[in-house]
């Protein structure tokens, strides 16, 4: 079978959807199908290009035996809507004539959001006489309109339009969390078309003892209990209720606070930190996917925070699931959907969203409790293994591709 995804982002870029379609793809490649991606040039979230070819309109390249197609994009670090929107609709034209000559594939699979990358998708998907399979992270546009990126009627209504016309074209839907089920369900699309598939992980059978990894902290860290945040700087995670967390903590000397990452409330919050005199805060410059884990491990704990807006409760963060797979003790402030199963299997510590007293609370009480990092960290690891291993999605993922290719051919 030849199948080409549609992922506006992905490897060396730092997003969890492109890491999931990286990994599904490579997955689809040692089974023994034809698989391509077509992807922006690698420049989020800095917005500036890896690729010193990005001159370059296509470039094409096989790597792990997926054929990768980069396309030119304009290049945004989300500090503006008219750089965004430039950033959306120049991969959707570029991925659109990409895809209407490359060799024809049985299966289109498009991620989103973006929600244009998946209406280049459509559109290729339809002009070419081929199925669709759509994979919804997020639910767009809802979550731009609940954060307050749009405001306007006009596109709303425009979006909501390329919304509903995606699910009711798409041959099947995959999510990324069970309640996005009832939420598109709810938006009159028939739920046997839906399936869930979170982002997956790798998770190894023992874990290295962190004395055998090297400590990436500044010297006069590395015997403190460092909380780590590391991942997207943007509106959404709500960062300025973790610098007012480290504030209060601030006489804790044995307590270190460590973001690492880039985006574009990155130079906002360094502005606040400076304002504010928090000096238990470092910030770190983005650090490639093979050398995060070196923070991970040696972190005492580390901090998945999000706004507390309804939409998210829907929402599985997959750095979770990236952190829990190292056994690292995490405090997860998202209510919804990811508190509920972090409660029931007792695999992390979950606090009520932008709740600076909550957050205090769960960081000393890791802090202090060595027995209650060890639980958390087993428990953790048992979820992640029976539930998010990356290889038992993939392969579910492909059966649901599988099947719906069989059923068509016959």
């Amino acid at each position: 079978m030849r199948i080409l995804i549609f992922s506006q982002f992905f490897p060396p870029e730092m997003e969890p959807s492109g890491f999931m379609m990286d990994s599904f793809a490579q997955f689809l490649a040692k089974n023994k199908q034809n698989v391509g991606v077509i992807c922006g040039y690698p420049n989020f979230p800095q917005g500036k290009f890896v690729d010193k070819k990005w001159y370059e309109f296509f470039r094409s390249k096989k790597l792990n035996g997926v054929d990768i197609h980069n396309v030119y994009v304009i290049p945004s670090n989300n500090t503006s809507n008219l750089k965004r929107i430039l950033n959306y609709t120049s991969y959707m034209i570029s991925s659109f004539i990409k895809g209407m000559i490359v060799t024809k594939p049985d299966v289109i699979v498009a991620t989103s959001p973006p929600i244009f990358a998946a209406l280049s998708a459509l559109i290729v998907a339809k002009l070419r006489r081929v199925r669709f399979v759509l994979d919804v992270r997020d639910i767009w546009p809802e979550s731009a309109i609940q954060m307050g990126s749009i405001n306007s009627r006009l596109v709303i209504k425009i979006l909501e339009y390329v919304e509903q016309s995606l699910y009711k074209n798409a041959d099947q839907i995959v999510v990324a969390t069970p309640g996005m089920i009832d939420l598109i369900s709810e938006k009159g699309v028939s739920r046997s078309k839906l399936h869930y598939i979170p982002c997956g992980v790798t998770v190894s059978d023992k874990l290295m003892p962190p004395l055998k990894i090297d400590n990436p902290y500044m010297k006069h860290d590395q015997s403190k209990f460092t909380v780590l945040y590391a991942g997207l700087h943007g509106f959404a995670q709500g960062l300025e209720t973790i610098i007012d967390v480290a504030a209060s903590l601030i006489d804790e000397d044995r307590i270190v606070f460590y973001f690492v990452g880039d985006g574009p409330e990155k130079n906002k919050l360094r502005g606040v930190i400076k304002d504010k005199g928090v000096e238990n805060i470092r910030l770190v410059d983005p650090v490639p996917k093979k050398d995060i884990e070196k923070y991970f491990v040696h972190a005492g704990c580390a901090l998945v925070p999000l706004k507390n807006i309804n939409i998210f409760k829907n929402v599985f963060p997959s750095k979770t699931f990236e952190l829990m797979a190292l056994g690292v003790p995490t405090i997860v402030g998202v209510n919804g959907e990811i508190s509920k199963l972090i409660k029931s299997t007792k695999s992390g510590i979950c606090v009520k969203a932008e709740d600076i007293d909550a957050y205090r609370t769960a960081i000393m009480s890791l802090f202090v409790d060595t027995s209650l990092r060890d639980e958390i960290s087993l428990n953790a690891r048992t979820l992640v293994k029976k539930s998010f291993n990356h290889k038992d999605l993939n392969q579910k993922y492909f059966e649901i591709i599988q099947k719906n290719h069989d059923y068509i051919k016959q």
